[in-house]
C-alpha cells in the first residue's frame, strides 16, 4: 500500500527535488535577469534552511511526512527561476503552473498557499500584478489550508536570507525590504500558527530549529531590536 501511495504521489523525491532547485538556479541565471552572486547564495541558503526547518518540525507531528515537508519547504520559491519584479509577475504563479505541468500538484499548491496567510486576501494590498492575483483568488477559493499549508508558511518566516530567526525579525527585514510596514500586521497570525505546531510537537519551536532569541531580536539593518510579540512559546 505504501508503495502505491509513492506512485501516486504528487511531490518530487528529495534526490528529485535537489534537481529540480538547481534547475531553478540554472533558468533564472539564462535570462536577461540573473541572479547577483550574493543573490543567489541567499536564495541557496534560505530555500535549504526553509527545507531543514519544515523537515525538523514534521519530525514532531505524527501526521506530517519529513521527506515531503523538505521537498515542499525547498521548492517554495521555484518560481523565482524568474526576476518577478523586472517581468512584472509574481512567483508564487510561476512557481505553481511550472510543478502542475510536472505533476507535482502538491508542490505547485505551496508555491500560492506559502505567499496568502488569508486566503481571501484584499488584492489592493498587494503590488504584484492584478490579473495574477486574481488567479491566485480563484485557486484559494476551493483550497482549505492543511497543515502542509500552515507548515510552509511558518517555516518561511523562521529564516531571513539564510539567517534562522524569529518570527518579528524575518517580518521586520522584509518590511524594510519592500519598503512595505503593512506586513508587520501578519505578525500575530504567524505566531498563532507557531503555537499551533508547538501545541503538536510538545516543544517550544524557536528552541526546536535552534533560535537565539537575544541575537535574532536585532533588527535585520543591525540597529535597534524589535518587540517579541511572540514571546518564548
Amino acid at each position: 500500500k505504501k508503495e502505491v501511495m509513492k506512485m501516486n504521489r504528487l511531490y518530487p523525491t528529495r534526490e528529485q527535488a535537489c534537481k529540480i532547485f538547481e534547475t531553478v538556479i540554472q533558468k533564472r541565471n539564462a535570462t536577461q535577469y540573473p541572479f547577483k552572486p550574493e543573490w543567489e547564495a541567499e536564495f541557496r541558503k534560505h530555500c535549504h534552511a526553509v527545507a531543514a526547518i519544515a523537515e525538523k518540525i514534521a519530525a514532531f507531528c505524527p501526521d506530517l511526512d519529513m521527506e515531503k515537508a523538505y521537498v515542499l519547504g525547498l521548492l517554495h520559491d521555484c518560481g523565482r527561476c524568474i526576476d518577478e519584479f523586472a517581468e512584472h509577475r509574481f512567483h508564487a504563479n510561476v512557481g505553481f503552473e511550472w510543478m502542475k505541468a510536472l505533476g507535482y500538484d502538491d508542490v505547485a499548491r505551496i508555491c500560492i498557499t506559502h505567499s496568502f496567510y488569508d486566503k481571501d486576501f484584499d488584492i489592493n494590498t498587494f503590488t504584484q500584478p492584478r490579473k495574477v492575483l486574481l488567479q491566485c483568488q480563484a485557486y484559494l477559493k476551493n483550497v482549505t489550508y492543511n497543515d502542509y499549508d500552515l507548515l510552509l508558511q511558518l517555516a518561511d518566516v523562521l529564516n531571513d536570507k539564510g539567517t534562522t530567526c524569529t518570527i518579528e525579525y524575518r517580518f521586520a527585514s522584509l518590511a524594510r525590504r519592500y519598503n512595505n510596514p503593512n506586513l508587520l500586521i501578519h505578525v500575530k497570525h504567524l505566531c498563532r500558527i507557531k503555537s499551533y505546531f508547538e501545541q503538536i510537537c510538545g516543544r517550544d519551536i524557536y528552541n526546536l530549529i535552534g533560535v537565539s532569541l537575544d541575537e535574532s531580536q536585532i533588527s535585520g539593518s543591525g540597529h535597534g531590536r524589535e518587540t517579541l510579540a511572540c514571546g518564548n512559546s
